[in-house]
């Protein structure tokens, strides 16, 4: 999170235990954000704390194709994420430092750190490049650099525009602007012409947590999310309809979509921001003005995964990941990473496709036999050769599509830098009088839509809540 915000959050009093006795919170939404926030709550002096969640698993957008009934059987020896995949960054990483503390099942978990982008594909030269490779290539040096330039801009001071328009302006060559898109603005989640350039800045300077990515090896993000949930009361398929938190003195009514009530004395809110913005959960009384804006601006993108399993390999063996320029898919990456690059024998690989904001939701418009075909096309164009033209359609056993657009509990994937949202997120992340507080990535001053942001604000998000029940009581 920003300096500001961790000022903040160490200028806020500790309560003792004595002042938070008898108190009640529930958290609603057990992602990362959520259960953090319930065992930081509970590390506080708070024992009573109840976590609500309308999935009947845990870790919100965090899941494996085994977990899903659509998929499973189809990647069972190495499950494929389906949700959050990377662990973006080495250094200040709450859920690197829990996997490192905790592991898992009891056992270390192994990681492996890897060096992004991997390999560049253009798509209008047929041309694959390897990272190394790449460092000579002046039009892609400049299209780093003049992103890069974005960091230690004020993102206060600059007039909004679009990337794309600061890409251009900045002198970036033609011919690596579909590049810089599928770099920057599919890793982001939208396109772009949809990525606001002041929230760019603004995420570009509050980044601290360095460039690589880490995997983890033998284990998935749902059996971390399983050790984080651990000493939790959680309920289960239990989806909130209303929650009404008044204005006096009384305790917070959650009620379930079944009419069932639970009463607290505090309530974290810790839904995806679709959920928030379309008011799938009601408040009554309802939310600020303020706040119901700020849902609005912030953007959250879709994105969708297409697999491939193939059962021959046909990659150089240093590959784990390609963007592609001018291509049906801009990022396409091998999983597991760890297992294929130790040139482990595999009976089943997996190609992942990766498409996300705009880009997304015209793929989920075509056939799904034809979204498997095109992407299987584009591997043989780039990894084809005279021997082989079709490597990976001749290789492929089966295929998967993941969509967060459909799902109805989570309506997209994360939020992104959005055009006209600088500034929103503290309004997003702000209490609601005494009662009601909120946590979760679009909350993340940062604008960092990773797993380890949607910590730090459960982490947040507790501190805020002790420190006004403390308050109340001292008032009393």
């Amino acid at each position: 999170m920003g300096d500001q915000n961790a000022d903040r959050m160490s200028a806020m009093p500790l309560p003792t235990p004595l002042q938070l006795k008898g108190k009640s919170v529930i958290v609603i939404g057990a992602g990362p954000g959520g259960l953090w926030s319930a065992q930081e709550l509970k590390k506080l002096g708070l024992d009573n704390v109840t976590v609500v969640e309308a999935r009947n698993r845990l870790g919100g957008r965090i899941m494996n194709s085994e977990e899903s009934p659509q998929h499973k059987g189809f990647a069972p020896q190495y499950p494929v994420e389906l949700g959050p995949e990377f662990i973006h960054g080495d250094k200040e990483n709450l859920l690197l430092d829990f996997i490192r503390e905790k592991g898992v099942k009891g056992k270390p978990v192994k990681l492996l750190q890897l060096a992004w982008p991997n390999y560049f594909y253009f798509g209008k030269e047929g041309r694959l490049v390897s990272g190394k490779e790449a460092e000579g290539d002046k039009e892609l040096t400049k299209m780093f650099d003049v992103f890069e330039m974005t960091e230690g801009l004020d993102a206060d001071l600059i007039p909004e525009e679009n990337l794309l328009q600061y890409m251009a302006r900045m002198g970036t060559p033609s011919r690596v602007l579909d590049m810089a898109d599928a770099i920057m603005a599919n890793d982001y989640g939208a396109e772009m012409s949809q990525i606001g350039l002041k929230e760019t800045v603004h995420e570009q300077n509050e980044w601290k947590y360095g460039e690589d990515y880490l995997v983890l090896d033998g284990c998935t993000m749902s059996e971390v999310v399983a050790e984080m949930a651990k000493g939790l009361n959680v309920k289960m398929s239990w989806k909130v309809k209303e929650v009404r938190y008044g204005s006096g003195g009384g305790k917070v009514r959650v009620i379930r979509d079944n009419g069932e009530e639970l009463t607290a004395d505090a309530v974290v809110v810790a839904v995806p921001l679709p959920i928030l913005r379309d008011k799938d959960i009601a408040f009554d009384p309802p939310l600020s003005e303020a706040k119901a804006q700020a849902s609005s601006l912030i953007r959250t993108g879709n994105a969708v995964k297409v697999v491939a399993r193939v059962n021959k390999k046909f990659w150089p063996d240093d590959t784990w990941d390609v963007v592609c320029s001018d291509s049906f898919i801009p990022e396409l990456w091998l999983t597991p990473a760890a297992r294929c690059l130790a040139g482990e024998k595999m009976e089943s690989y997996y190609w992942v496709g990766f498409v996300s904001g705009e880009r997304a939701d015209r793929l989920r418009r075509l056939p799904q036999a034809e979204v498997n075909r095109k992407m299987l096309l584009q591997l043989d164009a780039i990894f084809g050769s005279t021997e082989n033209k079709h490597p990976a359609s001749d290789a492929c056993t089966g295929f998967l599509i993941a969509d967060w657009g459909l799902d109805a509990l989570a309506k997209g994937a994360y939020t992104h830098p959005a055009l006209g949202a600088h500034g929103q997120r503290p309004i997003l992340a702000a209490p609601e009088g005494s009662k009601l507080f909120f946590v979760g990535e679009a909350t993340q001053e940062g604008c960092n839509p990773c797993i380890q942001a949607a910590m730090e604000t459960g982490a947040r998000g507790a501190l805020e809540v002790v420190s006004s029940l403390a308050t109340l009581r001292a008032r009393l």
